[in-house]
């Protein structure tokens, strides 16, 4: 009985995340700069949201290795500010 309340309440606590099931690519063109950031958003899967990164990055720094990215799943604004993201999960 305990077992079942508590996937219930999971399964329910799950529902309320209004955050679209996508990914977002968050690149960072020089990574000793994370001000300055570019975001692609809604991406169906991880490897389209790399993919798409990546180009960014190659087409940003002409051969340059500095940057950075990170693709997060599920994100919206924190608290209302529309600029900053909190996601469900993120990956490089």
């Amino acid at each position: 009985m305990k077992r079942a309340f508590m996937l219930s309440l999971v399964l329910m606590l799950a529902a309320c995340d209004s955050r679209p099931n996508e990914w977002n690519a968050y690149v960072y063109p020089d990574s000793s700069r994370k001000d300055r950031e570019f975001i692609l958003r809604g991406f169906a899967t991880f490897e389209a949201c790399r993919v798409a990164a990546k180009e960014v990055l190659v087409w940003f720094e002409a051969g340059d290795t500095t940057g950075t990215y990170e693709c997060g799943f599920k994100c919206g604004p924190y608290n209302g500010l529309a600029d900053l993201d909190v996601c469900k999960e993120t990956k490089e």
